[in-house]
Order: structure tokens, then sequence, then C-alpha cells
């Protein structure tokens, strides 16, 4: 869990546009800027003055800024140095795009944000990575090359539209038969709670996440079986994510769990997936949580 409060999180976000800027990019104009303004309109407006408001409106715009803030810090975290070509061509699509999305939208920019974050998390883990590529991940380390799809669905009549997207592209991409490929598909929007997200502790937080993604998954676990099972020798499986802005008492906290599907139960598969997600360096947090998931399998 990244515990990181509002207000401290907007503090940064100069220091976050100021790194936009320095690939001479138009950060004090994009997205991100504009959600300053967003996250500190909730705490500003005086319904009693102002009863017409609607405050559920400020409290989802505040919320989804501050996911979107979220992202963008962590994403600085870990390649902040990074001065590749590819690398800049993406954060300049990932600054672009609307506020908010309307709808079930599948917009660009957030969907590049989701591949910069997966990097990130395996960042965490040791890899190094190809930004050049026209693959979305293209993760290395210890001389594997792993290909990576990324898909954020909006919408669950998406869903199985959006992973045969991956399983396509990953066939048509793969430079040769060496290369291990995974998906990894963010359900954020698809896990819903009442309309104040509200808990009293961590652990309730992620239960309800993990509930959530559970019945999401095992709704169409037939699907996602005859996918995987046809497409055994190139993915190793598919990694469900989903982070969520929640408070946790007086914290706006981001919340992720993750629930991990292998392609096969065969011993080369766990072994494969195993040597994917091992992190040789140190146990860190995201190890743990994306190992656990490796036995969550309903």
């Amino acid at each position: 869990m990244d515990k990181f409060m509002s207000g401290a999180l907007i503090k940064t976000i100069p220091n976050l546009i100021l790194w936009i800027n320095s690939y001479n990019l138009k950060g004090s104009s994009c997205r991100y800027a504009k959600y300053k303004k967003e996250a500190e309109n909730f705490f500003n407006k005086d319904i009693n003055k102002a009863p017409h408001l609607d405050m559920w409106d400020l409290f989802r715009k505040q919320i989804y800024s501050f996911d979107q803030l979220m992202g963008l810090n962590y994403i600085y975290r870990y390649f902040k140095n990074e001065k590749s070509n590819g690398f800049v061509s993406r954060l300049e699509k990932m600054i672009k795009g609307p506020i908010f999305l309307s709808g079930n939208d599948n917009d660009h920019s957030r969907n590049i944000q989701f591949e910069l974050i997966v990097s990130s998390y395996l960042s965490k883990l040791g890899y190094t990575f190809n930004f050049d590529s026209i693959v979305d991940v293209v993760a290395m380390r210890d001389g594997n090359e792993y290909f990576i799809e990324c898909k954020k669905i909006n919408s669950a009549n998406q869903f199985r539209k959006r992973l045969k997207e991956a399983t396509n592209q990953i066939l048509k991409r793969r430079e040769d038969k060496s290369n291990e490929s995974m998906i990894f598909i963010d359900i954020s929007n698809l896990v819903n709670f009442s309309q104040v997200s509200e808990y009293e502790n961590e652990y309730q937080a992620k239960k309800d996440i993990k509930d959530n993604m559970g019945y999401l998954i095992k709704d169409n676990s037939s699907y996602i079986n005859t996918l995987l099972t046809e497409n055994d020798q190139v993915i190793l499986g598919i990694c469900f994510f989903a982070q969520k802005p929640l408070y946790i008492g007086d914290t706006l906290t981001s919340v992720t769990e993750y629930y991990f599907r292998p392609s096969s139960n065969s011993p080369n598969n766990k072994t494969s997936v195993g040597k994917f997600f091992l992190d040789r360096r140190t146990y860190s947090d995201e190890y743990v949580a994306l190992s656990r998931a490796l036995y969550r399998i309903n």
C-alpha cells in the first residue's frame, strides 16, 4: 500500500511538472498540472454556503485526480533519469488526453500510464527496459527478454475483447519463439464500491478489492482458461491488477491488489513464472504481493 497524504502529494506536483518540462514537453499545460486544482477544489468548497454544489461530483474528481497524480509520481520515482527516445515518446503521449473520461472511453494516455506503472513495478524486481519497441513493455533481466502486453479495461463489456486483443498482439509481435510473454490487465475501473470509498483499516480495504476482483474473474473463468490453454506455449499467464485510491481513516491512500492466472500448472510453466517474478536482490513488498497472487488461483 502506498501511503501518501493528499496534501503531501499536491506539494510534489511542481517537481513532477519540472521533470516533464525537462524533456521539452509542455508539463505546465498538461492534464497532470490541472489535477492540482481539481484535487484542491473539494476542500475549498463550503457546502453550507453553496448547497447547490454536487459534493459527490467534487469528491469523485478529487479521488480521480489523486489516482492519476499517484501514477505519475510512481513513474517519476523509478524513471526520473530515463532518457531514451522511446520513453520520452511514451511520456509525451501519456500527459495528453482529457482531464476526465466520459462513459467507457478507452483513452490512449491512460493505457500508456498503465504500461509505465507496470514497468515501474517490475523495475523494483531488477528489470531494465527497452522503451523503443512497439511492444507495451519489453522487460530484460539475466539475459532473458520478456514481452508484456498491458490493457486497461474501463467497462465489463470490454473485458473479453481486451484480453483477446492482448493475446493477438503478443502472437503478432513476438520476434522469435524464445521470447516468453505475459499479459497485465488493469481492472481497477471494474472494482466498484459504495459512493464514498472509506475504510477503517488496510485489511478491510484490501479484502474488498480482492473480493470484487475474484467475482469478476470467476464470472469470466471459462473464457480466461480457454484463452490461456490455447496459447500456453507463448504466454506464461495473466496478471490482473487493481489499484484504488481510498480513504483509510483520514488518509487518502492508494491500495493495490493482484490476481494471477497461469497458462498451465505444468512444472515448466511454474518454474518460468517463478523466475519472472523472483526478486533476487531483496524480498521487496512488491515481490511478496505478486508472489501471493501466484497462489490465488480459483
